[in-house]
């Protein structure tokens, strides 16, 4: 294909998701994020706790940018199961330190806001056409073969929707991928105040911003889940029709 006719397909419109589409996908990622909690307190896995890969790979993904754009460096970026992943980074200042660690949660909800917003003017193609472009740049930085596979096939799955589906279909995944995005670090905050209910050691992002700025764990993880409440909120209005 033309590099002209691929832009065509980036740039072209699909239909707006009806009300129904938007509620069944909106009840699609609720029950993807239920059986996320599920696997958390009775460590009970269902299929759909898969389709978190999507939130996972943009979480990291959201690390590594605001790190490069912070002067930084990104060596590797890992997917170990659909619910965790790593990035490992070469961080430059304190500055870079704090806005990278807080980027991984924050990067979900407005990602899921972008996308809501271009889904609900009917631009579900450049929804999908972001989406390979991320799943790209994430595998350039993958060396272990779960990693590449989990990104390749999110963007393969992206691909052949943007190339080969008809509008509606467009319009299902891109609304569907949409939700899953504004709502998929709800269990993630969960795994942390979980993690803060054992005498562990913790490790995890919120812990890292508490070391780095003296601001209690319990903040940051209130500050992200307000986020995605404000993010819920304004996509679920810019998704309905």
């Amino acid at each position: 294909m033309r590099l002209g006719g691929l832009g065509g397909l980036v740039t072209a419109t699909s239909p707006v998701a009806s009300g129904w589409l938007v509620t069944a996908s909106g009840l699609l990622a609720l029950a993807v994020s239920a059986s996320s909690f599920a696997l958390l307190v009775a460590g009970s896995r269902s299929f759909l706790v898969n389709l978190n890969v999507l939130g996972t790979a943009i979480h990291e993904a959201g690390h590594a940018a605001v790190c490069v754009l912070t002067g930084g460096g990104v060596f590797v970026i890992e997917i170990d199961t659909a619910e965790s992943g790593v990035t490992r980074s070469d961080i430059r200042g304190w500055f870079s330190a704090v806005a990278t660690t807080a980027a991984g949660y924050a990067a979900l909800p407005l990602a899921g806001l972008a996308a809501a917003s271009l889904v609900g003017r009917g631009h579900s193609p450049a929804v999908l056409a972001s989406t390979v472009i991320v799943m790209l740049m994430i595998l350039l930085l993958a060396w272990d073969p779960i990693t590449a596979v989990a990104v390749l096939a999110v963007g393969v799955v992206a691909f052949a929707t943007l190339l080969w589906a008809p509008g509606r279909l467009q319009t299902w995944v891109g609304t569907a991928e949409a939700w899953l995005l504004l709502t998929s670090e709800a269990a993630g905050l969960a795994h942390l105040v979980v993690a803060r209910q054992s005498a562990g050691e913790l490790k995890d992002d919120a812990a890292g911003l508490a070391a780095l700025t003296f601001i209690p764990g319990f903040v940051w993880i209130a500050s992200w889940a307000a986020l995605i409440g404000w993010a819920v909120w304004h996509g679920a209005a810019l998704l309905w029709p």
